[in-house]
Parts: C-alpha cells; structure tokens; sequence
C-alpha cells in the first residue's frame, strides 16, 4: 500500500512527485535551448540588420530598400536593434 502522502492529486488523476518531474522535465529540457536561441536575436545592432536589408534586396544605400520587401523577420530584429540601443543591454 502506497502512503496517502506520496501521491498528488491532478486533473483527477493522482501521480506521484517522480511521475510529475518525469512528465515536466523533458518539457523543460526540449524548451531551455529554444529559449536561448531565441535570445541571441536581440544581441544584433541596427547596423547588422540593416545590412543584411540591403544585401537581400541588392542596394547599396538606406534609402534605396523597399519596405514592402522587408521581411516580417528583419523588421522584427530591426525593432529589437532598435530597443536595444534605445533601452541598452539587459544584462
């Protein structure tokens, strides 16, 4: 008989402690890498981003890019170049 004080109730289904870390863990495990991933993007200047603009649409100058041919990426981290230089490292 397992003691009364081993098992959770969740969702009407009870689990032990070691059932419970079994079922988060790998969650947790899949989920960190990603999480620094994702990170990284906002370590890029506006400079970085603009160029790499210019580069996928063949210009040579900040006045020349389309901003209908920008993608939904690149105007992401421009906005996240453009925080971080406004706001500085969070770090």
């Amino acid at each position: 008989m397992i003691p009364s004080g081993t098992l959770v109730r969740y969702n009407g289904i009870e689990m032990s402690l070691i059932q419970k870390i079994l079922i988060i863990l790998p969650a947790l495990l899949i989920a960190s890498p990603m999480l620094a991933v994702a990170d990284e993007s906002h370590n890029r200047s506006i400079a970085d981003v603009v160029s790499e603009i210019t580069t996928s649409q063949n210009v040579t100058t900040q006045g020349d890019i389309s901003c209908d041919a920008v993608t939904d990426n690149q105007f992401d981290e421009l906005g996240d170049g453009v925080m971080q230089a406004m706001i500085g490292d969070d770090e």
